[in-house]
């Protein structure tokens, strides 16, 4: 079973190669090649080990960094770390294994072929963006957030039609290498929707910017994670987010962004009042409004909170994160993971929020919408701001669990494809980094190292237009499901 391994551990590390930190996203486009030309009469064990191979290379190069995270934040032993990481990396290859399995019951040489292998694989990443709270961390489609033409087809049919792009290719080489010639006329219609993405995005890349931009700050204050939920930092975390603040003094700024719980206390308890005194001065020194992530405690609740004040140092008002982090924020089946409490000990377990609506930026009115770490890896979050009349976007996060691995580039990736998707411009405040803007069509206008206390500005320019896929969604998704129930169908009769 030597070869079956080897090419699913080609098809897993072309498919790690392709995601950041490495970025090399053209390599998507063949990464799928070595399992599926290796499934022609493949019987199961083949199937299974070449499958199996590819998922878990591909899963261990996703989400490796969160043994680290447990065992750093969780109390956790490195050991105990490893396996319930593993069990993740698990669950997360069986999707890629049932793939294979799928597009095993189709002969490579049928025209069908590209398009069934598309079909099946947006029909699993959406699966897993669902199933069990949803995890869609680093889709395939991801891997082309900086191919800025093919980035810009996101706007039609999101994140999952990207992938869709990328594994039709994918399916088409198979084709064309185990067919050969046969297989010319069954490419040409796969190639004709890659010629006519990439025309799509030099097009749209080219259309003119739109006009009345406004100046944003964003501040990365760099708090690490084992000293920001501590007490007695608190005088220390609240004066250096000021004195970064400050810094924003001569840049004439109109709104300024703070990240993820930079302020780790209850924001508006009397306990805290020489802390809420002071940075609500320090919007009324600035002049500028301000947004803050922090704490609130309502009837014996707590909310992870993203607070909006004025120039005048007033609040009114805030966002609460909706879309909790299972385990880093509450704890599910708890009779099962009890174990990691550890995680929620610090911060304490948290509350979701009512629902996301469009705060306003004060003065001048513009709705925008605000979502918060983890949300920033689901569409429909970012999609239901624009369809409330958001004009600009909002990523607030803390990033600091991730440490120096690929975690916060792949974060940062995901977030470009929201700002697509909507065609909204996107700010990004992160506690230790990466924080950063990025225009309506994914270029990323400034951004900040790792770990490192930083302020930056940039001109963003807010939009009305609603894009095809903010206004129809994924409407793709449900041609890709009623395709693959009807091609296993049609096989089984």
């Amino acid at each position: 079973m030597r070869i079956p391994l080897l090419t699913g551990a080609l098809s897993g590390g072309l498919m790690v190669l392709a995601m950041p930190k490495p970025d090399l996203g053209l390599l998507a486009y063949l990464c799928l090649v070595p399992t599926l030309a290796l499934l022609p009469g493949a019987g199961r064990s083949r199937l299974l080990y070449a499958g199996g191979a590819a998922g878990l290379i591909s899963s261990t190069g996703k989400i490796y960094w969160i043994a680290e995270t447990l065992a750093n934040y969780g109390g956790l032993s490195f050991a105990v770390g490893t396996l319930s990481t593993a069990l993740l990396i698990l669950y997360l290859s069986l999707y890629v294994l049932t793939f294979f399995s799928l597009a095993s019951r189709l002969d490579p040489a049928s025209p069908l072929f590209p398009w069934f292998c598309a079909s099946a694989w947006v029909t699993l990443e959406w699966l897993q963006g669902h199933l069990l709270t949803g995890f869609p961390w680093m889709l395939l489609g991801y891997t082309q957030h900086r191919m800025l033409p093919i980035l810009q087809t996101a706007r039609i049919w999101g994140v999952y039609g990207v992938s869709f792009l990328v594994v039709l290719v994918n399916g088409s080489m198979v084709s064309l290498l185990i067919a050969g010639r046969s297989a010319w006329r069954g490419a040409i219609a796969p190639a004709m929707l890659l010629v006519a993405a990439l025309f799509y995005g030099l097009s749209t890349l080219s259309a003119p910017s739109p006009e009345h931009p406004f100046r944003v700050g964003v501040v990365q204050g760099s708090i690490p994670q084992g000293e920001k939920w501590r007490v007695d930092a608190r005088d220390g975390t609240v004066q250096r987010y000021t004195n970064l603040t400050r810094r924003l003094a001569g840049a004439r700024c109109d709104f300024i962004v703070l990240p993820e719980t930079a302020f780790p206390f209850f924001f508006r308890d009397a306990e805290n009042a020489s802390y809420y005194a002071t940075l609500t001065a320090l919007a009324r020194e600035m002049g500028v409004p301000m947004l803050v992530g922090s704490l609130e405690q309502t009837d014996g609740r707590i909310y992870n909170r993203a607070f909006l004040i004025t120039r005048a140092g007033e609040v009114v008002g805030h966002q609460d994160k909706v879309h909790l982090v299972p385990f880093g924020e509450y704890l599910p089946l708890e009779w099962i993971f009890g174990y990691l409490e550890g995680l929620t000990r610090e911060s304490g377990r948290f509350a979701p929020g009512a629902g996301h609506r469009a705060l306003r930026l004060p003065g001048a009115e513009i709705p925008f919408g605000v979502f918060i770490c983890y949300e920033s890896i689901f569409p429909e979050i970012a999609r239901t701001y624009a369809n409330d009349g958001a004009e600009f976007l909002v990523n607030i996060t803390n990033d600091a669990w991730f440490g120096t691995t690929a975690a916060p580039y792949q974060h940062l990736a995901m977030g470009v494809f929201r700002a697509v998707e909507n065609g909204l411009p996107l700010i990004r405040s992160a506690n230790t980094g990466i924080s950063g803007a990025v225009d309506a069509s994914g270029r990323v206008l400034a951004r900040t190292p790792l770990f490192e206390p930083a302020v930056l500005t940039a001109q963003v320019a807010p939009r009305r237009e609603r894009t095809f896929y903010t206004r129809h969604g994924d409407l793709l998704v449900i041609f890709c499901a009623a395709a693959t129930i009807g091609a296993l169908f049609y096989q089984k009769t």
